[in-house]
């Protein structure tokens, strides 16, 4: 099994930054998603044994700065927005130690809208973000077993940061 780590936001941050993801996956027929910024991924193992690992990184809430949106033609960056953390990356260098394995993100992000779409159809999503809140605070650690289509993909409880 392949899983992932992520960084969820607090509940006012998760709230205007999971309308406008819900917005734009409306509007062009996508599935929903849940907002989340992924901390490692490609990590492989045994479900309680990763939720363990997960539990013992201690790590205080951790702020980020919004950095404007942007596109590209991946599909888990069609739309998103950039984020911009020292704290967020020490974190991930230190999950990466604890399960000996996992792939850094190349770029500090949340995603607003997954898909392969068009140049065009992204910017038009991009004029359609009224709102997003400019600084975030993440407040939780999950462990989201990421195998196949991401309408597949198994949450677990997450583990409060201290």
């Amino acid at each position: 099994m392949t899983w992932s780590l992520w960084l969820l936001p607090c509940a006012q941050d998760a709230m205007t930054l999971q309308r406008t993801c819900d917005q734009l996956c409306d509007e062009q027929g996508m599935e929903r998603f849940p907002v989340h910024l992924t901390v490692l991924s490609g990590i492989n193992g045994e479900r309680d044994h990763l939720q363990n690992i997960a539990q013992s990184i201690h790590c205080v809430n951790s702020d980020a700065c919004g950095d404007g949106v942007h596109t590209e033609e991946k599909f888990y960056r069609c739309v998103f927005l950039r984020v911009n953390s020292e704290n967020i990356h020490v974190l991930q260098q230190q999950a990466q130690r604890a399960f000996g394995m996992g792939k850094i993100p190349p770029i500090l992000h949340i995603s607003l809208a997954y898909g392969e779409v068009p140049r065009e159809t992204r910017e038009h999503l991009v004029t359609r973000i009224t709102k997003l809140p400019s600084n975030i605070t993440f407040d939780r650690l999950q462990l989201v077993r990421t195998d196949g289509h991401y309408t597949t993909w198994e949450y677990l409880p997450p583990t409060p940061l201290a």
